[in-house]
């Protein structure tokens, strides 16, 4: 009967990280962009509407 290894096993289920990929990577620069623009535009229709409402009153 054949032993495995946990060690063996770890190597097989995840892999050593090669050297290339050192860089963490996170969120690329395009999505957060657009994450902030629609974040901006968000703050600024609430702001609109709040005078709005303000002025109706």
């Amino acid at each position: 009967m054949t032993q495995i290894k946990p060690a063996e096993l770890a190597r097989v289920v995840c892999p050593p990280a090669r050297s290339s990929q050192a860089d963490p990577g996170g969120i690329p620069w395009p999505e957060a962009s657009a994450l902030g623009l629609t974040f901006a535009l968000g703050l600024a229709v609430g702001t609109v509407s709040l005078k709005l409402r303000k002025r109706r009153e």
